[in-house]
């Protein structure tokens, strides 16, 4: 308990936010190499001990007899956590608070409750609005700027540790992220990451100087994942053939899976690009037939390894439709980043 009470008014010291006011967990997982230890399982730490006082183990320890050893540097105040230990908590036990320990222990138990909810919120954020690729994610500037401001710096927080896999405890630092944001301007991250608004959306990755990949060709290597394209996300997922499927709906589209060769590829349209419309019995350029269906609207495209599937929200290809024979569908739809 001295320890945990220690730790969270040193944090409050050097300026910590709701995070750091949670303290010493009672058990938590070793991060990979943390302290030069890399297993390749899964070590959680745990601290027995950490709801009772000095007083009252070594009070124990004198009932049983037991020796024990002291560190005598701690006497020392010559470090910031000492002077703390040594000067300013005995100060303000005899001048304040004499159980000025135990309330900032309680402290922690508010602290950590509400950070647990506020970091679940960001989860649920992530899931519902984010697309991760590698070490990359992208979500939209329009879902994120009417958040709480607490709650958009802990989207940050949350895609950079988590789901970006870094190490680093990223502390309030970030906060500067999310003015960055507002003011629609590139900031850089640790461990060499950035920040950069873009056209509506909001891309966080790897090197300072490298553009987001919004209009390079996206690979969709298996269904069932989200991948963001031209300020979409796109969804993909395998659905059985039968009744009751709408097939008219055009921010999706159901095609025969086995006629499909993997990977997908999301691209725009290129000089000389050919498909085969549904319904049809021979290939037309993609410009002429948007000119024939009168659509202006810079369109998306939908590959396979070897043509052109679907331009989305308009046609599907022909050579890959469903019939009686088709069992297993791709059912692909996409809707703009929210």
């Amino acid at each position: 308990m001295d320890d945990n009470a220690e730790t969270i008014l040193f944090r409050v010291i050097k300026g910590t936010g709701t995070k750091g006011l949670c303290g010493i967990p009672a058990a938590r997982k070793l991060n990979d190499s943390e302290f030069g230890i890399n297993t390749g399982k899964d070590i959680i730490i745990i601290r027995p001990l950490l709801g009772f006082s000095k007083k009252q183990i070594i009070s124990l320890l004198k009932e049983k007899k037991q020796r024990y050893i002291t560190d005598s540097s701690n006497r020392e105040s010559i470090y910031q956590r000492n002077i703390i230990r040594n000067k300013v908590i005995p100060m303000i036990e005899k001048e304040m608070n004499p159980k000025v320990k135990e309330c900032l222990v309680r402290s922690t138990e508010i602290a950590a409750d509400e950070e647990s909810f506020i970091m679940a919120e960001a989860q649920k954020y992530i899931r519902d609005n984010a697309v991760i690729k590698g070490q990359r994610a992208v979500f939209s500037k329009g879902s994120f700027i009417p958040l709480h401001s607490a709650l958009r710096q802990r989207v940050i927080m949350a895609l950079f540790q988590e789901v970006l896999k870094s190490k680093r405890k990223v502390d309030y630092a970030l906060v500067a992220a999310d003015c960055a944001i507002l003011r629609n301007k590139s900031i850089s991250l640790p461990l060499g990451f950035t920040l950069k608004p873009d056209n509506g959306e909001i891309h966080i990755y790897k090197g300072k100087n490298a553009e987001p990949e919004t209009e390079e060709d996206v690979f969709i290597a298996k269904p069932g994942k989200k991948t963001a394209f031209g300020g979409f996300v796109f969804e993909t997922k395998i659905v059985k053939n039968g009744a009751g499927i709408d097939f008219k709906e055009k921010d999706k589209v159901y095609l025969d899976f086995s006629k499909i060769n993997y990977p997908l590829i999301l691209r725009r349209r290129r000089a000389g690009d050919r498909f085969l419309p549904f319904g049809m019995k021979s290939q037309v350029k993609i410009k002429d037939f948007l000119i024939s269906q009168k659509i202006k609207n810079e369109i998306i495209l939908v590959c396979d390894a070897k043509q052109i599937i679907w331009v989305a929200g308009i046609r599907a290809d022909e050579r890959v439709k469903v019939d009686k024979s088709s069992k297993k569908l791709l059912l692909m739809r996409f809707f703009p980043l929210k």
